[in-house]
């Protein structure tokens, strides 16, 4: 590199003039009293700089200019007025008066690093390279044997976003010192900024073995960087070696435990996580934050790893329950993956095995922090899986005998209105909705009780009620609401018709209602009946998405992919396309196994409405999918 070698043979000719250096970093008194000027509260200087900001920011860069020059005249010694005069010379491109500007300064001050780098910085701007890589090396050579030399023109070169050339300087000022220690996290902080990550990695590395207390900034500072390309592969490169060299080292173990999660191996965290562990003797609790993390990210193999050490090696310990609790959702979630469903008439054993687990941690923990949410999880599960409302209503009535929570407490009568809902009871429902809005008013629950209220009119036939109640809904609340308040709008909003008494729409939320009470045979008799009497209905795309999900719950999933597949060809301007694809996925993936289709329906969801609220959830499932396809 050019620069390094003039930096290099700068400093061979250092000694002579380090004996006696002009002016040191640590001594500079001229500019010292300029800042010392302002200090005093010179309003005059402060409100003049900030009317040249205000100018500048509104691209009047002359008139700054102009101002700023006028004010250095008055004030020659004042730091902040000739940094913002500079500045703004350079901004308008005035390169020769940028460097004759710092030139005076040089002839009035002395030679100082300071002045030598900014006057690189402005030859360098100017498009005069050569000049600027010599300008710097003189900076250096005026003062070579202090530290601060290198940061600060190590700093001036780096606020050119030349990272590397940055970086150079201060691997040259270690040299020079003869301290290898000197520089570690601007180094590091550098090779990251300028692509070479092995490099980063290997400082910030060689930095835990002696201070391995500071392993969470590390990592913070590395994940900044992780979406870079051939970030994470040089991480991991330098976190290999280092394990390599050091396999007991408990910093370097939760760097491999870090890498290997945003590389989303879940197996090999794990490893590195029990070697955390037993290293730093934590309890567990290393264990169990992996464990959390892993079945987020559906990884429940190694979930399930994780929470048989935490219950093998600790069992006397405080980790025990929470462990039982994540035993029970990872049961759950495999569930859900398999397509599990009581609506098909097929044995359900994962949901059984977590409706037992979350029903004997209720029993066993009463007074633990997590029995709310296990007895929410055991009445979701009685309400959507297994639909047996008594049981839910009797889940649910538990719950807010042991809760204080309004959150809680509101979420339980929302669900009790879901409950009512299943039997047929719209009075009921109706009641417990408007209690929920009546006693929250804002924020997410009161927002979806509005939504379920408008649904009981819809369901009821009341059309211009439902359409006022979704029309106030918030826009901006959670997206699923939103984006279920914005289906019903259009869905009221368009099909009206064809005659006064909007009998289409009526029946059409009838279907809806069987169907929501899991009524699935007699929702689709509903729904075979209006499309046999008006098959051209502007309803016609929403009978099909209906159909799907009513035939998918019953077990019918090659019927159900035939009616979404008819979306497209028969409505190509529909508004529930995104949706008609993400349920297609969802049947693929869940239902019938079948990876490769799920992964093609996902991504084209992706690539055909990349606006989709549903976009976020596919992104996730795709990820997920992916890691399952390579394992």
């Amino acid at each position: 590199m050019r620069f390094a070698a003039c930096l290099a043979l700068a400093l061979l000719a250092a000694p002579v003039l380090a004996q006696d250096p002009p002016l040191s970093l640590e001594d500079e008194p001229a500019l010292e009293k300029g800042v010392a000027g302002v200090a005093r509260g010179d309003r005059s200087v402060r409100e003049t700089l900030d009317l040249a900001r205000r100018l500048s920011e509104a691209g009047q860069t002359d008139q700054a200019v102009n101002l700023l020059e006028d004010l250095y005249a008055a004030e020659p010694r004042s730091l902040p007025v000739f940094t913002r005069l500079l500045d703004a010379y350079e901004t308008a491109r005035r390169f020769d008066d940028a460097l004759a500007l710092v030139d005076a300064r040089l002839e009035t001050d002395g030679a100082s690093v300071r002045l030598y780098t900014q006057r690189g910085v402005s030859l360098y701007k100017a498009g005069r390279l050569e000049e600027a890589e010599a300008t710097w090396a003189e900076a250096v050579q005026l003062a070579p044997h202090l530290e601060q030399t290198y940061r600060t023109v190590s700093n001036g070169i780096g606020g050119l976003r030349l990272f590397s050339e940055a970086a150079a300087v201060l691997a040259q000022g270690r040299d020079h010192l003869g301290r290898e220690d000197l520089f570690q996290l601007e180094l590091a902080h550098l090779y990251g900024l300028g692509g070479e990550y092995r490099q980063s990695a290997a400082l910030y590395l060689s930095l835990l073995s002696t201070e391995p207390e500071h392993v969470r900034t590390v990592q913070g500072r590395l994940a900044r960087l992780a979406e870079s390309a051939g970030a994470l592969d040089g991480f991991d490169a330098a976190i290999r070696e280092a394990v390599a060299t050091d396999p007991f080292n408990a910093a370097f173990r939760q760097m491999e435990a870090w890498v290997a999660l945003e590389r989303e191996e879940y197996g090999r965290a794990l490893d590195a996580t029990r070697a955390v562990d037993r290293l730093d003797g934590r309890d567990g609790v290393a264990i169990y934050r992996f464990a959390e993390a892993a079945l987020a990210a559906d990884a429940l193999d190694e979930a399930d790893a994780a929470l048989d050490v935490i219950l093998d090696r600790y069992a006397d310990g405080p980790l025990v329950a929470p462990a039982l609790l994540h035993r029970a959702r990872i049961a759950e979630a495999r569930a859900r993956l398999a397509g599990e469903s009581t609506a098909s008439g097929l044995p359900t054993p994962l949901f059984d095995r977590a409706r037992d687990a979350y029903a004997r941690f209720a029993e066993d923990f009463p007074g633990h922090p997590d029995a709310t949410a296990a007895l929410r999880n055991l009445a979701d599960l009685y309400l959507h899986v297994y639909r047996q409302p008594d049981e839910a209503e009797a889940t649910l009535t538990r719950l807010m005998a042991s809760s204080f929570d309004p959150q809680v407490l509101g979420q339980a009568q929302l669900d009790l209105g879901v409950v009512a809902l299943q039997r047929g009871d719209l009075f009921d429902a109706r009641d417990q909705f408007q209690s929920v809005e009546d006693r929250v008013r804002i924020g997410p629950l009161a927002e979806q009780a509005r939504y379920e209220l408008a649904l009981i009119d819809f369901y009821e036939g009341f059309l211009y009620s439902a359409l006022a109640r979704a029309e106030a809904m918030d826009d901006n609340t959670a997206a699923d609401v939103a984006n279920d308040a914005v289906s019903l709008r259009l869905t009221l909003d368009e099909n009206a018709g064809p005659d006064s008494t909007n009998a289409a729409l009526r029946q059409y939320g009838r279907a809806a209602l069987l169907h929501r009470r899991g009524l699935h045979t007699d929702a689709l008799a509903t729904l075979d009946s209006l499309a046999a009497d008006d098959p051209q209905h502007p309803l016609a795309d929403e009978v099909l998405v209906l159909r799907a999900h009513a035939l998918r719950d019953l077990g019918r999933y090659e019927e159900a992919l035939a009616a979404l597949e008819r979306i497209p060809q028969e409505h190509p301007r529909s508004y529930f396309l995104d949706r008609a694809l993400f349920l297609s996925a969802e049947i693929h993936e869940h239902r019938l196994a079948d990876p490769a289709a799920a992964l093609d329906a996902y991504g084209r969801l992706l690539d055909q409405y990349p606006g989709s609220l549903l976009a976020p959830r596919a992104r996730e499932r795709l990820r997920a999918l992916r890691e399952t396809v390579r394992t």
